[in-house]
């Protein structure tokens, strides 16, 4: 009499989701709890969760609501109490850095992992083991930041680039390091592991370094390029500077990127730009203070400055992610997810 054949199920790799949140308990009420239903059938997974020193009520609810999570050890609430404004290149770091998992996957806090999505990671990675894996649904910002790798890749390629500290880029940017590296990057295709809460831009930037410290922005596009500045409240300026644009604006050609800093003053009608000393830009007010131009008539547009921080830090993370495309230097040099964190609950 012959055997019957069985299929055998893959061991479970441990796998650890990692979420980071600064006054995201609105969107962590709705997705820690199911996303954590939703993958009851492994048994060798984590959920990683850092409050990146919130003001919000987050310490409060999951006492009140995960203390049985916190005692089985499925979620790992970790805590740092020293940063003002959400880094988020080093939050990720941070959290990603903490977990015990061999595959570490970013779950943003308003995103649903969609049933038995640790299964389909194991599944992938015991299918093939040289891979990573992104989401990606089309036209949907709000899982782009979904990756899941070897946790030894991660630490291999120093993490994500804290030089980008703000939204925008730093996943991209992983994952062209992580195939530099030799792995092979596959998207998430199947939609139910692609859910998230939807959300607009003050969600992503609120917190973030440069709504913080900005007043409003100006911007000037031109056939020779585009220039955008930042002015803070500190009366300092930044400004990023791309020359050589393509035809439609939109992508660099050959482009040369210059960076200036100095400080700025704005009278009734108008606004002074210097570098050290020196008389960068003098503006003046058009349209109620709408546009201003200088005096070669090069109208600067005021953007407020949720709009001029989201556009700024694309900007600046796209300039980062290609600067790092093209050169063979690893980031992080000095670290990289460094921080003091704790476990907010003894038990």
């Amino acid at each position: 009499m012959s055997k019957m054949n069985v299929l055998k199920m893959p061991s479970q790799l441990k796998i650890s989701f990692c979420t980071t949140s600064m006054n995201r308990l609105h969107h962590i009420q709705e997705t820690l709890p199911k996303n954590i239903n939703d993958n009851l059938g492994y048994d060798n997974l984590e959920f990683v969760l850092l409050n990146y020193n919130s003001s919000d009520d987050i310490d409060n609810w999951i006492r009140e609501n995960m203390m049985d999570q916190i005692k089985s050890r499925k979620l790992i609430y970790i805590k740092n109490s020293q940063f003002e404004f959400f880094k988020r290149s080093h939050a990720k770091n941070i959290v990603t850095r903490f977990a015990s998992g061999d595959i570490v996957c970013n779950v943003d806090a308003d995103n649903f992992t969609g049933k038995k999505f640790a299964h389909y990671i194991n599944n992938q990675f015991h299918y093939d083991s040289n891979i990573f894996l992104i989401g990606g649904k089309d036209g949907d910002g709000n899982v782009a930041g979904r990756v899941c790798t070897w946790k030894t890749d991660f630490e291999t390629v120093r993490g994500y680039d804290e030089r980008i500290v703000d939204y925008g880029h730093e996943d991209n940017d992983l994952y062209n390091r992580l195939e530099k590296y030799g792995r092979r990057r596959v998207k998430i295709k199947d939609v139910q592991y692609l859910d998230a809460i939807k959300h607009n831009i003050g969600d992503r930037m609120n917190n973030g370094v440069y709504i913080n410290e900005i007043e409003f922005g100006l911007e000037s596009t031109s056939e020779r390029g585009t220039k955008a500045y930042l002015l803070k409240k500190s009366n300092r300026f930044e400004c990023i500077k791309v020359s050589n644009l393509s035809a439609d604006h939109e992508r660099p050609l050959n482009e040369r990127v210059d960076f200036l800093y100095g400080e700025w003053t704005m009278s009734k009608n108008k606004i002074e730009l210097q570098v050290e000393g020196k008389m960068l830009l003098e503006l003046t007010t058009v349209d109620e203070g709408a546009t201003y131009k200088n005096g070669k008539g090069e109208s600067f547009i005021r953007i407020p400055k949720l709009q001029a921080s989201f556009r700024y830090s694309l900007l600046r993370g796209e300039i980062t992610s290609e600067d790092n495309l093209k050169s063979s230097a690893e980031v992080n040099m000095d670290g990289f997810g460094v921080a003091s964190v704790y476990e907010v609950f003894d038990v």
